[in-house]
């Protein structure tokens, strides 16, 4: 992905409604504070193949490669 990752645009999106379903009684993945403290953890999930929750198939590396950049990139909300 060229240029600087952000939340809003690039992020954000990643993440389904019933993904965000699943999250809610621990964060809210559409609420860029709370995303951006779980990052590390977020990360480790979807590597893991623990994440998502919703019963979808684990993330190809390119899509968790975006979480990653948007980590490197700074946090850009």
């Amino acid at each position: 992905m060229a240029g600087k990752v952000g939340y809003e645009k690039d992020v954000k999106p990643l993440f389904s409604s019933s993904q965000r379903e699943c999250m809610l009684d621990r964060f809210d993945l559409w609420n860029y504070e709370q995303t951006k403290s779980k990052v590390d953890k977020i990360v480790q999930r979807l590597k893991n193949g623990s994440m998502p929750d919703d019963d979808t198939a684990p993330w190809p590396p390119e899509r968790i490669a975006i979480v990653q950049k948007w980590k490197t990139d700074g946090l850009l909300p």
